[in-house]
């Protein structure tokens, strides 16, 4: 019996020494890349800005309204610049950067627990370092882009998956736990739609094959 609140502390500790460690690596590149944070290449920090002065969706005031980029980024960059009363470059920087800093750390949190309930503690390390190290993961975090926030959305929807080799039955609120994730995954990068077309199909059939075509539908 004592062994567990060791190991519970012991694991407590690891996971502190991998934020701290992807933490350092992550504040030095936003310093170091800090003018990056204004960087519109994608219009999204001018439909959020556009946004919160309460002129909809659109890259500026005079524009038509606009559905070429997806609204999940924009809009809580509106919401923070709106919540915060957001009016310098200065301010806005410390909300990107802050948001990105927060989404990136909490992607490296998901990923450790992610590959230690699929593969185990050893493989959990390795899957650290790549992702805490991984050169476009860093450097994303200067931008104002969707990448950071659709890869945290993306190592959400894993976890929230069955653990491989375990029989697991998916209760309702996982289900809507999936609903969700996987919406605002679709709301982020639509990109994600042939992957949850796939899923559905296997989702489906794997259905099918152990409860029925109509228990299958009705989930």
């Amino acid at each position: 019996m004592s062994t567990r609140p060791h190991a519970a502390r012991s694991n407590r500790l690891r996971i502190a020494v991998y934020l701290a460690i992807a933490l350092a690596f992550r504040a030095g590149e936003l310093w170091r890349g800090r003018d990056n944070l204004l960087d519109d290449r994608d219009a999204y920090l001018a439909i959020a800005r556009t946004l919160a002065a309460g002129h909809g969706f659109r890259s500026s005031p005079e524009a038509a309204p606009t559905a070429f980029r997806p609204p999940l980024y924009p809009c809580v960059l509106a919401g923070g610049i709106s919540l915060f009363q957001i009016d310098s470059d200065t301010g806005l920087k410390l909300w990107i950067g802050g948001l990105n800093l927060l989404m990136s750390l909490a992607t490296v949190l998901l990923t450790v627990r992610l590959a230690r309930r699929w593969f185990g503690e050893t493989s959990a390390a390795l899957v650290w370092i790549w992702v805490c190290f991984d050169p476009l993961l860093i450097h994303n975090i200067t931008l104002p882009m969707t990448e950071t926030m659709f890869a945290l959305l993306l190592v959400g929807l894993f976890n929230s998956f069955e653990t491989p080799g375990r029989r697991e039955t998916a209760s309702t609120r996982r289900r809507w736990v999936q609903g969700i994730l996987f919406g605002l995954c679709a709301l982020c990068r639509p990109t994600i739609w042939p992957f949850g077309l796939l899923w559905g199909a296997w989702a489906l059939a794997r259905g099918c094959r152990s409860d029925g075509m109509r228990a299958a539908l009705r989930r």
